[in-house]
């Protein structure tokens, strides 16, 4: 689990009717050269992790959404309740840890819609919501689904489908010996500029719990996973 650290509180502003609070502080990281300085939002009183204040603004108090992360951890410790003495915490350094758990879906009440985000797009889903082929939302139901969407993706008319493949381990030794078996096709594209054909191997691996491939929500619960989907897909 990755923390975000603190050192000192700068600012910190509550917009408690959108459920969310803007903290400016002062970050420690071994990973990053020295204090940097940062403003940004979270979630209240969960302390999950939106984003910038103009985004926050947007999902929070212009759409009325109640982000959250994909698999949260609802862990209230007693590291978020110093935050709540800002006066104190004005004054002097500390070491505050928070788990960083990034928002990428959230439920719309009004809507009755869960929406599903990332820097790219965002997009919400309801009862009667539909993933079809070519959507972001749209999950492989097994692997012969997998190798279509692997074809469809990489080979048109100007490339020549070689070869396919079910079962195989991951052919790249620049990639994590530990990743498990997958889908492979083999392909050539003609560069007319050199006159030649360029041969690729694209592998990809079989994900650890399958789709539903083209499917309609009938629930909350399914709009929800639609969101799930979509914000895995364009992330």
């Amino acid at each position: 689990m990755h923390y975000i650290k603190i050192k000192k509180i700068l600012e910190v502003r509550k917009y408690l009717k959108w459920g969310y609070i803007v903290i400016k502080y002062i970050s420690c990281d071994e990973h990053m050269p020295g204090d940097i300085i940062f403003k940004n939002a979270f979630t209240y009183p969960e302390f999950y992790y939106i984003g910038g204040s103009r985004w926050a603004y947007r999902l929070c108090a212009v759409r009325g959404i109640k982000p959250q992360p994909i698999e949260p951890i609802n862990i209230r410790t007693i590291e978020i309740d110093k935050i709540e003495r800002t006066k104190e915490l004005l004054k002097e350094d500390l070491l505050i840890k928070i788990p960083f758990q990034i928002c990428q879906i959230g439920f719309c009440e009004k809507e009755q819609k869960w929406y599903g985000w990332s820097h790219r797009a965002i997009y919400g889903f309801g009862i009667g919501s539909v993933v079809k082929k070519g959507d972001c939302a749209y999950k492989p139901k097994d692997k012969a689904d997998l190798l279509r969407e692997m074809i469809n993706f990489y080979i048109d008319e100007n490339a020549e489908l070689l070869e396919t493949k079910f079962d195989v381990p991951n052919p790249h030794k620049e990639q994590p010996e530990n990743l498990g078996l997958g889908c492979l096709i083999k392909y050539r594209v003609y560069l007319k500029s050199k006159k030649e054909w360029l041969v690729h191997t694209y592998w990809e691996e079989y994900p650890t719990k399958w789709g539903r491939g083209e499917w309609v929500a009938k629930t909350l619960e399914d709009a929800k996973q639609m969101a799930i989907d979509f914000a895995r897909g364009v992330a």
